[in-house]
């Protein structure tokens, strides 16, 4: 439970305080409450039935749905939690609520929507979901809200605002630029700014076709910039992508955003997996500090290979625990390499890590010549 806490204890109900948390406010808020005018607060909890709900998801704009069962122990230790968050939006006046509904009476929406276990807690945008990610506490309820109205794409009106934010963001930036705010480019780019909340890209966009000319770009040409600690030798600084070529309604514009912003090695950390879920995927372990060496060192095999695979770097602390399923925790070359195949299967790299024995190592894997690695194989010698 969030600390403080503040209950009301009125006429033998008890009510959540929802005033401010300064002396002089709450003793304004409470000569309110001694009012014999005074009615208990509304319940900042949207109730969602099967009338309401499409009306409301629809025009609420962003709203976060808890699918419950009244009888669910996790629900009933969520709600004073959830109804805090939902207070505490309403006092800033978040452009954003918080709902509820009962999955075991409105039964078609809980199958429409996937409902297998509760509280189930669904994030709609204008009608479009996703599932929540966040916390389960009021006050990361109320972060994850707020960070989520925000703006998906923040607009650029100079030359100097746009490398200023590039100097700021350490991942890949993607800019837009349209001649006017009802381009079909510039509804495709909000709509993947929006759906690409969570990847480790920025969104921004620019009314100005004098900046555009700049970058020797023209209406509705998207620019794609690659962070210089990202790029290899063989990685542009800047790429251009012709969203104006493509249809809002063929979908699929952030899925061709992300591939076109990964660079040829990328970095694969825990927090952005789901960036490097093709596969075959070829993974070189090893210390932040030689990250940059190794990157070079297999620049030109990520280029060669680009079209029949992914090569990404990973921290090899972070990710022992791969290390070990690739029976390679206790390997004593500075790079331990491991190739994850279409499947769930696995491949190590067990002779001494070069630059030559890695192309080896291609092309028996696309050769279908590797060993599988399993778990119950003892670990490869050492070098």
């Amino acid at each position: 439970m969030a600390t403080p806490t503040l209950k009301i204890f009125r006429d033998g109900g008890t009510f959540d305080y929802q005033g401010p948390r300064t002396a002089a406010g709450i003793v304004e808020y409470m000569r309110g409450v001694a009012s014999p005018n005074w009615t208990p607060p509304k319940d900042p909890v949207l109730v969602l039935t099967g009338q309401n709900f499409s009306s409301v998801v629809m025009e609420t704009g962003l709203v976060l749905v808890e699918f419950y069962a009244p009888w669910c122990g996790h629900c009933k230790r969520l709600a004073p939690e959830y109804q805090r968050a939902a207070g505490r939006l309403r006092e800033i006046r978040a452009p954003c609520s918080l709902a509820k509904i009962d999955a075991t009476v409105e039964t078609d929406l809980a199958t429409l929507y996937g409902v297998k276990g509760y509280p189930t807690l669904l994030l709609f945008r204008h009608g479009d979901h996703k599932e929540y990610s966040g916390g389960r506490d009021a006050n990361a309820i109320v972060q994850f809200m707020v960070e989520q109205a925000q703006p998906g794409s923040r607009e650029l009106s100079s030359y100097k605002e746009l490398n200023l934010m590039r100097k700021e963001v350490i991942d890949p930036l993607i800019v837009t630029f349209v001649s006017s705010e009802d381009a079909p480019a510039l509804r495709a780019h909000l709509a993947a700014a929006d759906e690409g909340r969570g990847h480790l890209v920025l969104f921004a966009h620019s009314l100005s076709l004098e900046l555009a000319g700049k970058l020797r770009l023209g209406d509705g040409d998207t620019a794609i910039f690659i962070p210089k600690w990202f790029r290899s030798k063989y990685d542009p600084e800047m790429k251009v992508y012709h969203i104006q070529e493509r249809e809002e309604e063929e979908g699929g514009v952030l899925e061709e955003l992300l591939v076109a912003a990964r660079p040829l090695v990328g970095l694969r950390v825990k927090r952005n997996e789901g960036w490097f879920s093709s596969r075959p995927l070829l993974v070189l372990y090893c210390d932040v500090e030689e990250m940059d060496y190794v990157r070079e060192m297999v620049a030109d095999i990520a280029r060669d290979y680009s079209s029949q695979l992914t090569v990404v770097l990973s921290n090899r602390d972070e990710y022992q625990e791969e290390l070990e399923d690739l029976g390679l925790g206790d390997w004593s070359e500075d790079v331990s390499v491991g190739m994850w195949g279409e499947g769930r299967e696995r491949y190590a790299l067990t002779t001494p890590t070069s630059h030559t024995s890695i192309r080896e190592f291609i092309e028996s894997y696309l050769a279908g010549e590797l060993v599988r690695v399993l778990k119950s194989q003892p670990l490869p010698m050492k070098a």
